[in-house]
């Protein structure tokens, strides 16, 4: 689920800091944080920059500074910065710190923001397998958002499974399988194509995601 998130930075003659808590779910695109900015001060701000001073490195910000050619005194004017959360960013915490500054580098005001994600607000997904293409064996991660069973099998190009790597039930939260390029009667599979399947089953139904990979030898 996208965020957009509202924060008003009201400037004086003096530096403010302020910190909110913000729920994301790992994975999405599109998120928005709004900043309101409010000269209260009796002077005109010329030439100044909104920006990133520092952020963690699973949030992807589409830009770091945005230029603000003049804010009139009493003057409310509205920023927005676009961000991702990456796919494996899963029970993550970390504070973003925006900063206003003068075209002479003199900082007027700071914010900052403490994001966390969670797995209960993820969607259930396989993530990215790697290494791929393999000539040895695979890591299969993947996040659950709440207790399920969960089956991960292997497939070849006729449909056929190869090998059952996980039939169990687990818990919520992020995990990783390993296959070791074996079949079920523990024989090296050949060179080629292959599909990683993940069903998962719960409370909410029945749900499959798949993705390919490639067995090099």
């Amino acid at each position: 689920m996208k965020k957009q998130i509202f924060v008003i930075l009201i400037f004086f003659p003096i530096l403010l800091s302020y910190s909110s808590d913000y729920e994301l779910s790992a994975g999405t695109k599109g998120n928005r944080i709004a900043l309101s900015v409010i000269n209260s001060l009796p002077i005109h701000i010329m030439d100044a920059e909104l920006y990133i001073k520092s952020a963690p490195s699973w949030l992807r910000f589409d830009v770091e500074a945005i230029r603000i050619p003049y804010i009139l005194p009493n003057q409310k004017i509205r920023e927005v910065f676009i961000f991702s959360v990456q796919d494996d960013a899963i029970n993550k915490k970390g504070n973003v710190w925006f900063t206003l500054r003068s075209s002479k580098g003199v900082i007027i005001s700071e914010h900052s923001i403490d994001l966390y994600t969670s797995a209960k607000m993820c969607i259930s997904k396989l993530l990215t397998i790697y290494p791929n293409p393999s000539n040895t064996s695979f890591k299969i991660p993947f996040v659950i958002n709440k207790a399920s069973r969960v089956k991960i099998q292997i497939y070849n190009v006729l449909g056929q499974i190869v090998r059952t790597l996980v039939d169990q039930d687990i818990d919520i939260g992020k995990w990783e399988f390993e296959w070791d390029g074996k079949d079920n009667d523990n024989f090296f599979t050949p060179s080629g194509l292959y599909f990683v399947v993940l069903e998962v089953v719960n409370d909410e139904g029945w749900k499959r995601y798949s993705s390919r990979i490639i067995l090099e030898k």
